[in-house]
């Protein structure tokens, strides 16, 4: 299964040694500004593992909880939670 996600995300690169930030958005003064937010797709692919048991009058389908498998094609389809 694949699921478009669309998150609410601010984006900004900071220096570690004074706190400036060099790319993309300041740091949130407190105001949640929706100016300041942008709308980002995150395409998130999960997959559950169905097992089937063989009975006298057919077939039983056992399938286990979906599981994400990757998350914006960074995981190459690794399991990653």
């Amino acid at each position: 299964v694949q699921v478009l996600v669309w998150c609410k995300e601010r984006f900004r690169v900071t220096n570690r040694d004074n706190d400036t930030v060099i790319q993309g958005m300041a740091p949130d003064d407190g105001n949640d500004r929706d100016d300041e937010m942008q709308m980002i797709p995150h395409l998130v692919r999960m997959e559950k593992v169905v097992m089937t048991e063989r009975l006298q009058a057919g077939f039983r389908n056992n399938a286990t909880e979906w599981r994400i498998t990757d998350i914006d094609d960074l995981a190459d389809g690794n399991l990653i939670l």
